[in-house]
């Protein structure tokens, strides 16, 4: 690692006196308990159970058990004919009591239930199982299931049961325990959206049901307050500005440590890095400023670099251009292909951001490719004026789908959308041409 000198102290300053630093430092303030805590599934079933319960305070009585169920017959439209389903318009679904960690004895074995709403008087119950992603990939999922399947042949047989499992982003994860349907958060996120937007409920629940929205069952975004407003244009204004000093801070270390600055949070300062009267007032004064606004720095460092060019482009391009990204990965084709999934786009630019053999995160080479499934174009050949020709040679090279346009290392990254346009314009022109 190298050592913090009086220039990189500077670099530092330059970023941290920025106006707009001060405006994405607003903005990144943490203004729900709910982001300092990391909830488990079993956090979330005590929320759902709460949820779920008609009688509960947050006032919507069955609305959320409703959404459940419509969420089970989408996902199995078979669940629909089902004497439990059929039965709601017969019997209040307020009758259904939710019940978290049942003791269940399996054999030589305890285990918690997970939500189970038990209906007595109507001989119906509905078993909820709150997966994490681990376990559908290591398989204990399907030993969760079992358990529960057990249980409720051992006691309550001959009741009507809805048995879910909810949190499942892939939806045929229940296909060896065919009476469990999978599912995912959208039916709580949307049923909350249309709480939040309703405006029929108290302030105070409304912030309640919003934290659940956003930090619980949904994915975080600026909608969540409104002092978010214009959080990406300030990110990625403030970094395209500073993205070669940011960059330059990975090679430094504290002293006397052999961990990068930007993978050293400040409790592993702390617990790697001695009390050195030698230091320097240089590396004092970046410690202090680099502790101080940790999360700030960290919240620019990591934005994505891809955000970066594709905020770039549309703004050259408009909606002439429609872009995806998957990772490392942006995808760029025609608007008129938007309709379609990506693996049918005729015609398209990838850019690839690689990293170095090391592994860093900022130091590697791009890759621009495109890949023609249609137009036989051919880039490298050369127009009158200089311009990329898409069509020489054409039958060539229609053999040849995949066709590198360029690769640039570390330095030549600042002017990849500059050299990136002349061939999204030409791509255009073809395209609107056939």
């Amino acid at each position: 690692m190298e050592k913090i000198t009086k220039e990189s102290l500077s670099l530092l300053w330059q970023i941290i006196s920025d106006p707009e630093f001060s405006l994405l430092s607003s903005k990144t303030k943490k203004l729900s308990l709910f982001d300092s805590l990391e909830l488990d599934a079993q956090d979330d079933i005590r929320i759902l159970s709460w949820l779920l319960n008609p009688n509960e305070g947050h006032g919507q009585h069955d609305l959320f058990i409703r959404a459940l169920f419509s969420a089970v017959v989408e996902q199995q439209p078979l669940m629909a004919k089902t004497g439990l389903v059929s039965s709601l318009a017969e019997r209040p679904l307020c009758a259904f009591q939710p019940h978290v960690g049942i003791l269940a004895q399996t054999g030589t074995a305890a285990a918690r239930l997970d939500l189970m709403l038990l209906d007595h008087g109507g001989r119906r119950g509905i078993c909820l199982i709150r997966a994490e992603p681990a376990e559908v990939d290591e398989g204990r999922l399907h030993v969760r299931m079992a358990m529960h399947r057990e249980w409720i042949a051992a006691h309550y047989p001959d009741w009507q049961w809805c048995c879910v499992v909810s949190g499942v982003w892939q939806a045929n994860h229940g296909s060896r325990l065919e009476e469990f349907v999978c599912i995912n958060d959208d039916w709580i996120v949307q049923t909350l959206d249309t709480l939040i937007s309703a405006a029929s409920i108290s302030p105070q629940m409304e912030w309640v049901l919003r934290d659940l929205r956003y930090h619980v069952f949904g994915q975080w975004s600026t909608d969540y307050h409104p002092c978010f407003n214009g959080y990406e244009q300030t990110i990625r204004s403030l970094k395209s500005k500073h993205l070669s000093a940011i960059k330059s801070f990975e090679s430094l270390g504290f002293h006397g440590s052999e961990i990068s600055v930007v993978d050293c949070d400040p409790i592993q300062f702390y617990a790697n890095t001695e009390s050195d009267k030698s230091i320097s007032f240089e590396e004092q004064c970046f410690i202090e400023l680099w502790q101080t606004h940790y999360s700030t720095l960290m919240t620019l460092y990591y934005y994505d670099e891809l955000a970066l060019w594709e905020a770039a482009l549309i703004d050259c391009f408009g909606q002439n251009i429609h872009i995806e990204t998957w990772n490392n990965t942006l995808f760029l084709t025609h608007a008129r292909f938007t309709d379609m999934a990506l693996e049918q786009w005729p015609c398209y630019l990838e850019v690839t951001r690689f990293q170095s053999a090391s592994g860093d995160s900022g130091h590697g080479s791009v890759d621009a490719v495109v890949n023609d499934e249609e137009y036989g174009f051919a880039p490298g050949k050369a127009m009158s004026g200089g311009r990329p020709d898409w069509r020489a040679d054409a039958a060539e090279q229609k053999k040849e789908k995949r066709q590198t346009l360029m690769t640039l290392d570390e330095s030549g990254l600042p002017d990849l959308v500059d050299r990136l346009k002349p061939w999204v314009r030409q791509m255009l022109a073809v395209l609107d041409g056939n």
